[in-house]
Protein backbone atom coordinates (compact mmCIF):
# COMPACT_ATOMS: atom_id res chain seq x y z
CA UNK A 1 0.00 0.00 0.00
CA UNK A 2 2.83 2.37 0.88
CA UNK A 3 4.62 1.52 -2.36
CA UNK A 4 1.45 2.27 -4.33
CA UNK A 5 1.02 5.65 -2.63
CA UNK A 6 4.63 6.59 -3.36
CA UNK A 7 4.21 5.51 -6.96
CA UNK A 8 1.05 7.56 -7.29
CA UNK A 9 2.81 10.62 -5.91
CA UNK A 10 5.61 10.21 -8.42
CA UNK A 11 3.09 9.90 -11.21
CA UNK A 12 1.25 12.99 -9.97
CA UNK A 13 4.48 14.98 -9.70
CA UNK A 14 5.40 13.86 -13.19
CA UNK A 15 2.05 14.92 -14.55
CA UNK A 16 2.33 18.30 -12.85
CA UNK A 17 5.85 18.84 -14.18
CA UNK A 18 4.73 17.88 -17.67
CA UNK A 19 1.72 20.21 -17.45
CA UNK A 20 3.90 23.06 -16.20
CA UNK A 21 6.42 22.46 -18.96
CA UNK A 22 3.64 22.32 -21.54
CA UNK A 23 2.19 25.60 -20.29
CA UNK A 24 5.64 27.17 -20.34
CA UNK A 25 6.25 25.99 -23.88
CA UNK A 26 2.81 27.18 -24.95
CA UNK A 27 3.41 30.58 -23.37
CA UNK A 28 6.79 30.85 -25.07
CA UNK A 29 5.26 29.87 -28.41
CA UNK A 30 2.49 32.46 -28.06
CA UNK A 31 4.99 35.16 -27.13
CA UNK A 32 7.18 34.26 -30.10
CA UNK A 33 4.23 34.34 -32.45
CA UNK A 34 3.03 37.63 -30.97
CA UNK A 35 6.48 39.15 -31.42
CA UNK A 36 6.55 37.95 -35.03
CA UNK A 37 3.12 39.51 -35.50
CA UNK A 38 4.28 42.81 -34.01
CA UNK A 39 7.37 42.84 -36.19
CA UNK A 40 5.28 42.18 -39.30
CA UNK A 41 2.89 45.04 -38.47
CA UNK A 42 5.76 47.41 -37.68
CA UNK A 43 7.32 46.58 -41.03
CA UNK A 44 4.02 47.26 -42.80
CA UNK A 45 3.70 50.58 -40.95
CA UNK A 46 7.23 51.60 -41.96
CA UNK A 47 6.46 50.77 -45.59
CA UNK A 48 3.18 52.67 -45.34
CA UNK A 49 4.94 55.74 -43.96
CA UNK A 50 7.45 55.67 -46.79
CA UNK A 51 4.55 55.74 -49.25
CA UNK A 52 2.72 58.51 -47.37
CA UNK A 53 5.85 60.68 -47.20
CA UNK A 54 6.31 60.24 -50.96
CA UNK A 55 2.70 61.29 -51.62
CA UNK A 56 2.93 64.24 -49.23
CA UNK A 57 6.05 65.52 -50.99
CA UNK A 58 4.42 65.12 -54.39
CA UNK A 59 1.46 67.19 -53.20
CA UNK A 60 3.81 69.86 -51.87
CA UNK A 61 5.75 70.14 -55.14
CA UNK A 62 2.68 69.89 -57.43
CA UNK A 63 4.16 66.65 -58.72
CA UNK A 64 2.62 63.31 -59.63
CA UNK A 65 3.49 59.63 -59.71
CA UNK A 66 2.83 57.29 -62.62
CA UNK A 67 -0.71 56.50 -61.45
CA UNK A 68 -1.83 60.13 -61.25
CA UNK A 69 0.00 61.01 -64.47
CA UNK A 70 -2.04 58.35 -66.24
CA UNK A 71 -5.34 59.59 -64.84
CA UNK A 72 -4.77 63.35 -65.14
CA UNK A 73 -3.03 64.62 -68.26
CA UNK A 74 -2.07 68.19 -69.05
CA UNK A 75 -2.75 70.05 -72.27
CA UNK A 76 0.06 70.10 -74.83
CA UNK A 77 3.25 72.00 -73.99
CA UNK A 78 2.57 74.77 -76.57
CA UNK A 79 -0.95 75.17 -75.15
CA UNK A 80 0.37 75.29 -71.59
CA UNK A 81 2.94 77.93 -72.46
CA UNK A 82 0.41 80.02 -74.34
CA UNK A 83 -2.17 79.68 -71.54
CA UNK A 84 0.31 80.80 -68.88
CA UNK A 85 1.37 83.73 -71.04
CA UNK A 86 -2.20 84.89 -71.55
CA UNK A 87 -3.05 84.48 -67.87
CA UNK A 88 -0.13 86.73 -67.01
CA UNK A 89 -1.80 89.62 -68.84
CA UNK A 90 -5.44 88.61 -68.35
CA UNK A 91 -6.66 92.04 -67.24
CA UNK A 92 -5.51 93.56 -70.53
CA UNK A 93 -6.79 90.89 -72.92
CA UNK A 94 -9.40 91.72 -75.51
CA UNK A 95 -11.05 90.20 -78.55
CA UNK A 96 -9.28 87.19 -80.04
CA UNK A 97 -6.85 86.70 -77.16
CA UNK A 98 -9.67 86.73 -74.62
CA UNK A 99 -11.53 84.05 -76.54
CA UNK A 100 -8.29 82.12 -76.85
CA UNK A 101 -7.61 82.07 -73.12
CA UNK A 102 -11.23 81.05 -72.53
CA UNK A 103 -10.77 78.06 -74.83
CA UNK A 104 -7.41 77.14 -73.33
CA UNK A 105 -8.85 77.30 -69.83
CA UNK A 106 -11.06 74.29 -70.59
CA UNK A 107 -7.99 72.25 -71.57
CA UNK A 108 -5.37 73.56 -69.15
CA UNK A 109 -7.05 75.43 -66.30
CA UNK A 110 -7.75 72.69 -63.76
CA UNK A 111 -4.79 70.40 -64.46
CA UNK A 112 -2.78 71.14 -61.31
CA UNK A 113 -5.79 71.33 -58.99
CA UNK A 114 -7.18 68.04 -60.37
CA UNK A 115 -3.82 66.37 -59.82
CA UNK A 116 -3.60 67.71 -56.29
CA UNK A 117 -7.14 66.50 -55.56
CA UNK A 118 -6.32 62.95 -56.69
CA UNK A 119 -3.11 62.86 -54.65
CA UNK A 120 -4.91 64.19 -51.57
CA UNK A 121 -7.55 61.48 -51.85
CA UNK A 122 -4.83 58.86 -52.27
CA UNK A 123 -3.06 60.18 -49.18
CA UNK A 124 -6.31 59.95 -47.25
CA UNK A 125 -6.66 56.29 -48.21
CA UNK A 126 -3.08 55.50 -47.19
CA UNK A 127 -3.52 57.27 -43.85
CA UNK A 128 -6.63 55.16 -43.22
CA UNK A 129 -4.58 52.01 -43.90
CA UNK A 130 -1.85 53.26 -41.57
CA UNK A 131 -4.47 53.84 -38.87
CA UNK A 132 -5.75 50.28 -39.33
CA UNK A 133 -2.24 48.92 -38.83
CA UNK A 134 -1.93 51.00 -35.67
CA UNK A 135 -5.14 49.51 -34.28
CA UNK A 136 -3.88 45.99 -34.99
CA UNK A 137 -0.59 46.81 -33.29
CA UNK A 138 -2.37 48.10 -30.20
CA UNK A 139 -4.23 44.78 -29.89
CA UNK A 140 -0.89 43.06 -29.26
CA UNK A 141 -0.37 45.08 -26.10
CA UNK A 142 1.83 47.81 -27.56
CA UNK A 143 1.23 51.20 -26.00
CA UNK A 144 -1.09 53.15 -28.31
CA UNK A 145 0.64 56.39 -27.35
CA UNK A 146 4.00 55.57 -28.89
CA UNK A 147 5.37 57.39 -31.94
CA UNK A 148 4.68 54.35 -34.10
CA UNK A 149 1.07 54.31 -33.05
CA UNK A 150 -1.44 56.82 -31.72
CA UNK A 151 0.58 60.03 -31.64
CA UNK A 152 2.06 59.53 -35.11
CA UNK A 153 -1.29 58.48 -36.57
CA UNK A 154 -2.84 61.68 -35.23
CA UNK A 155 -0.15 63.75 -36.93
CA UNK A 156 -0.72 62.01 -40.25
CA UNK A 157 -4.45 62.57 -39.92
CA UNK A 158 -3.84 66.26 -39.24
CA UNK A 159 -1.61 66.55 -42.30
CA UNK A 160 -4.21 64.77 -44.41
CA UNK A 161 -6.92 67.18 -43.25
CA UNK A 162 -4.69 70.12 -44.14
CA UNK A 163 -4.01 68.71 -47.61
CA UNK A 164 -7.70 68.12 -48.26
CA UNK A 165 -8.46 71.71 -47.23
CA UNK A 166 -5.66 72.98 -49.47
CA UNK A 167 -7.03 70.96 -52.35
CA UNK A 168 -10.53 72.39 -51.92
CA UNK A 169 -9.22 75.96 -51.80
CA UNK A 170 -7.05 75.38 -54.88
CA UNK A 171 -10.05 74.04 -56.78
CA UNK A 172 -12.12 77.05 -55.67
CA UNK A 173 -9.43 79.43 -56.95
CA UNK A 174 -9.41 77.70 -60.33
CA UNK A 175 -13.20 77.96 -60.51
CA UNK A 176 -13.04 81.67 -59.66
CA UNK A 177 -10.41 82.13 -62.36
CA UNK A 178 -12.78 80.51 -64.85
CA UNK A 179 -15.64 82.72 -63.68
CA UNK A 180 -13.56 85.85 -64.17
CA UNK A 181 -12.56 84.77 -67.68
CA UNK A 182 -16.22 84.15 -68.53
CA UNK A 183 -17.20 87.58 -67.21
CA UNK A 184 -14.48 89.22 -69.29
CA UNK A 185 -15.67 87.36 -72.38
CA UNK A 186 -19.21 88.57 -71.68
CA UNK A 187 -17.94 92.16 -71.70
CA UNK A 188 -17.56 92.99 -68.02
CA UNK A 189 -14.65 95.28 -67.22
CA UNK A 190 -11.98 94.36 -64.69
CA UNK A 191 -13.30 97.15 -62.48
CA UNK A 192 -16.90 95.91 -62.51
CA UNK A 193 -18.58 94.94 -59.26
CA UNK A 194 -19.02 91.35 -60.43
CA UNK A 195 -15.32 90.84 -61.05
CA UNK A 196 -14.32 92.84 -57.96
CA UNK A 197 -16.34 90.47 -55.79
CA UNK A 198 -14.67 87.47 -57.42
CA UNK A 199 -11.23 88.99 -56.86
CA UNK A 200 -12.01 89.72 -53.21
CA UNK A 201 -13.11 86.14 -52.61
CA UNK A 202 -10.01 84.88 -54.41
CA UNK A 203 -7.73 87.02 -52.24
CA UNK A 204 -9.36 85.75 -49.05
CA UNK A 205 -8.91 82.16 -50.20
CA UNK A 206 -5.29 82.83 -51.15
CA UNK A 207 -4.69 84.16 -47.63
CA UNK A 208 -6.27 81.05 -46.13
CA UNK A 209 -4.23 78.89 -48.47
CA UNK A 210 -1.04 80.60 -47.36
CA UNK A 211 -1.78 79.75 -43.72
CA UNK A 212 -2.54 76.14 -44.61
CA UNK A 213 0.66 75.91 -46.66
CA UNK A 214 2.72 77.00 -43.67
CA UNK A 215 1.03 74.51 -41.34
CA UNK A 216 1.35 71.61 -43.75
CA UNK A 217 5.02 72.41 -44.45
CA UNK A 218 5.83 72.32 -40.74
CA UNK A 219 3.95 69.08 -40.10
CA UNK A 220 5.31 67.40 -43.24
CA UNK A 221 8.89 68.21 -42.31
CA UNK A 222 8.30 66.89 -38.80
CA UNK A 223 6.88 63.60 -40.06
CA UNK A 224 9.59 63.19 -42.67
CA UNK A 225 12.42 63.74 -40.21
CA UNK A 226 11.32 61.39 -37.41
Amino acid sequence: MKITTTHNRKVLVGVLIFAAASMLMASWYVQEKQEDYRSAINLKMDEQETLMIKLAKLIDTNGADSIVSTIIQDCSLPERERFDTLLGKLSGLKGVELKEVDKLFDACGSFFSDRQAILSMRLQREVDVYDEYSVLLSLTGVDAGTNTSGERVDKWKSLNELELERSLLTTDLVNIQGDIINLLVEGFSTESEEISIKLEVAQNEKDSLSVLNSKSDTLREELSSI
